[in-house]
């Protein structure tokens, strides 16, 4: 499935069109709220998210990176009253997103935001995870793109509703299964409903077993792989060890970068490069500020990640892949088979096996809060048999995936998206 299912274009057109949206770039002096400070690029308030320099000699690299050590929060209410469970979305505006409107969480909020640092409204939904109507049924802490972001994490919920709820023209109420199916469609459900409905306990969100949904060979693959945790132990240690081998990269003042120079509008690359830093006004009514101004970055081409599945002694796995990423607070987490960021070339000698097959695909916004339509295309590979595979690569059964997916902070934002594109199968 590809593109938006008509029925839900007129609900999405006419959210963009009450916000009277817009988003340009500008020039950083004529920004009231953002200015060059200590270094890097800071809010007057010192809140939200800074521009910062960061340099890893382990890696040979130095690039600037959006500092956000604050945990938002990211999270789903859930009702399991009815014949059918279903799930509370948000068509939510960013000015990143391609398309502009995406189905988002219930409530998706900063920590800034939910304190209402901006002076405006609180985000819509928040006090669903903090007050008594609801009850927790799934919570992990999880980062995002460590290649992009330093020490951003964000804390992934499902709430499950206890008393009604009302909600605004912005919101409605979808059937989990409609939603999970609407996820193969391209730039409409965004990478943080991802995140929180692949981290979520299978079972308790479709209110069935999992991978019943379908009955064909792949399901049940699928489902035997559940129920198997393989070698999970083994691809903590060898996480763990990478972590403990890594060296902390250190703030740098953006002037100070090799390779990267100040403009009118932020900070770019010298030469060539995977992204800019610009700074963008945008106007967005029916959010808690209907106008503002930020920086976001802006890659120049669009990313691809590939997940590969094939089988050993007859059981699928999927090959993941330690990686050690810049602005990852833990320094190493497991990313696909295939991870590169926007901006960054596909190696030459990458390629798929002969006979590989392409079981599900989609193209998503990456973080359209703080990326100017940055794009990568996630795709699941089915390779057959795994009598080999790629060097520095982890092969797990599908209950050690989920295992490591609950528990939170394992797992790359572009490895539980790649993984995502399992959960129209439930």
């Amino acid at each position: 499935m590809t593109g938006r299912p008509d029925y839900l274009s007129a609900w999405l057109d006419d959210v963009v069109e009450r916000a009277d949206f817009s988003v340009r770039p500008i020039d950083l002096d004529d920004s009231r709220e953002w200015s060059w400070s200590f270094g890097g690029i800071r809010h007057r308030t010192n809140r939200f998210f800074s521009v910062v320099g960061v340099r890893c000699d382990e890696l040979g690299i130095e690039q600037p990176l959006l500092e956000q050590r604050e945990v938002g929060t990211l999270g789903f209410v859930l009702d399991r009253r009815g014949a059918r469970p279903r799930v509370l979305a948000h068509a939510k505006i960013e000015p990143g997103n391609v398309g502009v409107a995406q189905l988002a969480p219930s409530c998706q909020a900063t920590a800034s935001n939910a304190a209402r640092v901006h002076g405006g409204d609180a985000p819509p939904h928040v006090e669903e995870f903090y007050g008594t109507g609801t009850a927790r049924i799934s919570s992990s802490l999880q980062s995002e793109q460590g290649t992009r972001f330093l020490d951003k994490h964000n804390r992934n919920v499902v709430v499950e509703l206890t008393d009604d709820l009302e909600h605004g023209a912005d919101h409605r109420w979808f059937d989990v299964d409609e939603l999970l199916e609407l996820s193969a469609s391209d730039f409409l459900v965004n990478t943080d409903a991802r995140s929180v409905l692949v981290t979520t306990d299978w079972r308790g969100l479709v209110g069935r077993e999992p991978f019943s949904r379908y009955r064909d060979g792949l399901s049940s693959e699928l489902a035997r792989s559940l129920s198997e945790r393989g070698e999970v132990e083994a691809a903590r240690s060898t996480v763990r060890r990478m972590r403990d081998d890594a060296i902390q990269p250190r703030l740098v003042d953006l002037d100070a970068l090799t390779g990267w120079q100040r403009g009118h509008r932020g900070v770019s690359p010298s030469g060539d490069g995977a992204f800019d830093v610009e700074q963008f006004a945008v106007v967005a009514h029916g959010r808690e500020v209907g106008q503002w101004d930020q920086p976001m970055i802006s890659s120049r081409s669009d990313g691809t990640v590939e997940l590969w599945m094939g089988r050993r002694n007859g059981l699928l796995h999927f090959l993941v892949r330690p990686t050690r990423e810049l602005g990852l607070r833990s320094l190493v987490e497991l990313a696909p088979t295939l991870q590169i960021p926007p901006g960054e070339s596909v190696p030459q000698d990458w390629g798929r096996p002969a006979g590989a097959v392409e079981v599900a695909s989609a193209s998503e916004s990456d973080e359209g809060g703080r990326f100017y339509r940055d794009a990568s295309r996630y795709s699941l590979v089915d390779v057959g048999e795994l009598d080999e595979r790629p060097d520095g690569t982890i092969a797990l059964p599908l209950g050690g995936v989920v295992e490591l997916l609950r528990e939170g902070s394992w797992f790359t934002n572009e490895a539980r998206s790649a993984f995502s594109l399992l959960l129209q199968r439930l």
